[in-house]
C-alpha cells in the first residue's frame, strides 16, 4: 500500500472541505462576484493546497488545536510561496490558493511546500500537516481579489484527489515547465473528474532525491487520529527494507481513477 494511502487512512480519509465550491465556481477570491472590470486573460499557474484530515482533527482535538494547525499551515505556505515569487491569493483555514507567472516556479514551490510540511510534522506530530496539492495552468482573468478560469477548476479537482503529501499536476503544467533538474514526473494515467467531459491525464510530481509521502509515513509521531497514550507509529524501516521499497517504487504506477477516491472526497 502506498505511503500516501496509508497516511490517508490514518487520517480517516477526510474529504476536501471547500474544493467543490472552488471547482464549480471557477472563481476564487471574493465569495460574491464583484463589479470591478476584468483585465485581459494571461497564462498563469495555479496551486491549490488542502490539509487532509482537518475535519477529523477538529472533531477529536477541538477548535483551539484546529486553529493552531491552520495557523501553522498558513505560515508555512506564505513563507515558501513568497520565496519563489508566488502570490497567496486566498487562505481558507485548511486551504490555500496560490498563483504563479511561471510553471517552473509553481512546481518548485509545490516540492518545497511538501518538504516543509513533512519537516513540520516530524518536528511536532501533534500538529500534522498531511497536505494534498493540485496544479494546473491556463488563461485566467483577474477579478476583484481573485481570478476566473478553467485552470482553477482543474487545479481544485486535482487537489481533491491528491493523497497526503502528494502533488498532482496537469500535462499543461509539465508541458510549460519541461524537464526540471531534481524533479520526477510520474504518469498516473487518465482520470475522469466530476464536471469535466473528457478524462484528464494526471502527472504526479515529486523530488527525485526523496519522496515526502514516504518520509511523512515513517515519522515517529502520532497521527491526528491517535489519542494520547495510544501506541506510537512503528519505527522507521531498515535501510535494506527502504531499498526494496525504493526498487518497487520505480515500477510503473497503475493509473488512478476518480472511483478509487469517491468514498472519501466531495467532488
Amino acid at each position: 500500500m502506498p505511503a500516501a494511502t496509508r497516511l490517508a487512512e490514518c487520517f480517516g480519509g477526510d474529504s476536501v472541505l471547500n474544493l467543490q465550491d472552488m471547482a464549480d465556481d471557477t472563481r476564487v477570491g471574493t465569495e460574491v462576484a464583484g463589479s470591478g472590470q476584468s483585465k485581459d486573460a494571461s497564462i498563469r499557474t495555479f496551486l491549490i493546497a488542502d490539509v487532509r484530515g482537518y475535519t477529523v482533527f477538529t472533531q477529536e482535538r477541538g477548535d483551539e488545536a484546529a486553529a493552531l494547525l491552520a495557523g501553522r499551515f498558513a505560515a508555512v505556505a506564505r513563507e515558501a510561496v513568497g520565496a519563489l515569487d508566488g502570490t497567496v491569493v486566498e487562505l481558507r483555514g485548511d486551504e490555500a490558493l496560490v498563483v504563479f507567472d511561471s510553471a517552473r516556479q509553481a512546481i518548485r514551490a509545490a516540492i518545497e511546500l511538501q518538504r516543509r510540511f513533512v519537516d513540520e510534522t516530524v518536528a511536532d506530530p501533534t500538529l500534522p500537516l498531511a497536505v494534498g496539492i493540485g496544479l494546473d495552468a491556463g488563461e485566467a482573468v483577474p477579478v476583484d481579489e481573485g481570478y476566473r478560469g478553467g485552470a482553477l477548476n482543474l487545479a481544485a479537482r486535482l487537489c481533491a484527489i491528491a493523497g497526503p503529501a502528494e502533488i498532482l499536476a496537469s500535462t499543461a503544467v509539465t508541458h510549460l515547465a519541461r524537464k526540471m533538474d531534481g524533479v520526477a514526473y510520474v504518469d498516473r494515467g487518465a482520470v475522469r473528474l466530476k464536471g469535466l467531459k473528457d478524462p484528464v491525464q494526471v502527472i504526479r510530481l515529486r523530488a527525485e532525491a526523496d519522496d515526502p509521502a514516504e518520509d511523512i509515513s515513517r515519522s515517529g509521531g502520532r497521527s491526528a487520529r491517535q489519542p494520547p497514550g495510544s501506541s506510537p507509529t512503528p519505527p522507521a524501516r531498515s535501510s535494506r527494507t527502504r531499498t526494496r521499497a525504493s526498487e518497487r517504487s520505480r515500477k510503473p504506477t497503475p493509473p488512478i481513477t476518480s472511483d478509487a477516491r469517491s468514498s472519501s472526497s466531495s467532488w
